[in-house]
């Protein structure tokens, strides 16, 4: 059993305070927004291909970014019985860690808001990290699975992992976590090294318990712009088209909203709509957004 559960984002760039400059007109240095150090699959052109973007669409790229980052922030801070803190306040919360499960997530990463509920009914004496299947939102819609394991939900095609981890889906349990494994663990790539070189044990179950928003906002996607605005526009109406309608169960109705709002947000890319339009129209679905609790 835990006490609680921490969601800890990762680096994530204050794309809110980016898009009000964009809209000033003001210049932005693109270390406001590059990660420190090099990350595999970010193409090597982010600030030339962001400005493609910017020449081409009403809604600039740091607003796309804002809105998505702020779609799945309300999302996953619905959730009762969750602590959220960044990769860098370890010191501040080590001590609330022990008797806690704690996963890393990226800013357009969004987690079941029942999450609290449904792990803390785990008995967490025997392995180090709580391992998930991944719905992955995208125009060509998956859900990673680890390999010889189950599913209770299959969105679009299954998909074996590409590491140990896949981006959001492994919790770790608090009171086997020090700093140095914190830090180490942050990255799903370099977690998955890391829990292989150290003999850690998971525990797989086969509820999905996150999904990952993987649109044309993505770095290792933004390269599409360099195709032209009919590219873009037809990603973002395959992506639309192959999530939009999906028949989900109730539990996971937290996932239909997300979808709802990242579609409205494509569209007005579509349609040309600006701000405030934009704005309109999510505050109406968030609104018309009821989080039902399924019933035994």
């Amino acid at each position: 059993m835990v006490d609680r559960v921490f969601l800890v984002q990762r680096q994530s760039p204050a794309w809110a305070e980016l898009a009000r400059s964009q809209r000033n007109g003001l210049s932005i240095d693109p270390a406001h927004y590059l990660p420190p150090m090099p990350v595999p699959g970010f193409p090597a052109e982010i600030p030339r291909l962001i400005q493609v973007w910017n020449d081409t669409f009403t809604l600039d790229y740091f607003t796309c970014r804002a809105i998505l980052k702020d779609i799945a922030s309300v999302n996953n801070r619905s959730a009762n019985g969750v602590s959220h803190i960044s990769y860098t306040d370890y010191s501040m919360a080590s001590d609330l860690l022990l008797d806690s499960i704690i996963y890393f997530h990226d800013d357009d990463d969004i987690f079941d808001t029942e999450l609290s509920n449904i792990v803390s009914s785990v008995n967490f004496s025997d392995f180090d990290a709580l391992v998930s299947p991944l719905i992955r939102l995208d125009s060509d819609l998956f859900t990673f699975v680890r390999k010889g394991c189950d599913t209770s939900l299959l969105l679009g095609r299954r998909q074996d992992f590409h590491f140990r981890y896949q981006t959001n889906n492994y919790g770790l349990v608090g009171k086997h976590i020090d700093h140095k494994r914190f830090t180490a663990m942050k990255d799903h790539v370099e977690a998955s090294s890391y829990a292989d070189a150290n003999d850690l044990t998971d525990k797989v179950i086969s509820r999905p318990l996150s999904a990952t928003l993987k649109t044309i906002w993505s770095a290792s996607m933004l390269t599409t712009v360099d195709q032209g605005k009919d590219a873009v526009l037809n990603q973002l109406q395959r992506f639309r088209s192959r999530v939009l309608n999906l028949e989900l169960p109730i539990e996971y109705n937290w996932l239909s909203s997300c979808i709802e709002q990242a579609c409205a947000l494509m569209n007005s890319v579509q349609i040309g709509d600006d701000y405030k339009a934009l704005e309109a129209t999510l505050q109406t679905i968030r609104e018309n957004t009821i989080h039902l609790t399924p019933t035994d």
